[in-house]
């Protein structure tokens, strides 16, 4: 693991103020912790703001398993350093042509958290794929279309399924994007 120029340089002072209290009273001392203890953090905040968001050239995006209607969408790294995800991934249904079929999904709930992922981790996102109503023009989609949060390059992942192909909210990403394979 590299550290940035800030994340040495913290480390640095944790350990010069960390040698200075060996040396000190015991109310120098208790100040002295709390510069180490804030040292660490801040040295800790470097290193992870240092770990680069996840470019879609380093994403394999693929179908996990299912509970009912609800399907893990899964981003595995397979770059050669860690990298970082952060939201909702956008998801449409496609046709055999890549038509966009009815609305892309919304989002429902749940609190963003940015997850690193190592080479070969995988991170998963839910999404909500309900049997259409009658009334909505049920088509077949040949697939999904995935942005990964925050990125504008699409994947795209086969699975065929009835989808609706009018204007109506079809789609749902129930949560934004957490380490692993899914509930």
């Amino acid at each position: 693991m590299s550290f940035t120029h800030a994340a040495r340089r913290a480390v640095a002072a944790a350990v010069l103020t960390t040698m200075a209290a060996l040396c000190a009273t015991p109310a120098a001392l208790a100040a002295t912790r709390a510069g180490t203890q804030a040292a660490t953090r801040a040295a800790a905040r470097a290193t992870a703001s240092a770990v680069p968001r996840c470019t879609s050239a380093a994403l394999v995006v693929w179908l996990g398993g299912s509970s009912g209607s609800v399907y893990s969408i899964l981003f595995t790294n397979l770059g050669s350093q860690a990298c970082t995800l952060r939201g909702f991934p956008g998801i449409s249904a496609v046709g055999n042509h890549g038509n966009q079929i009815g609305r892309s999904a919304g989002w429902a709930g749940g609190t963003a958290h940015t997850v690193t992922l190592r080479p070969t981790e995988t991170a998963y996102a839910l999404v909500q794929i309900p049997s259409p109503a009658r009334t909505c023009g049920p088509v077949w989609a040949y697939g999904l279309r995935v942005y990964p949060p925050n990125l504008t390059a699409a994947a795209y992942v086969p699975f065929p399924f009835l989808a609706c192909s009018g204007n109506v909210a079809f789609l749902t990403v129930t949560q934004p994007v957490r380490w692993g394979y899914g509930p």
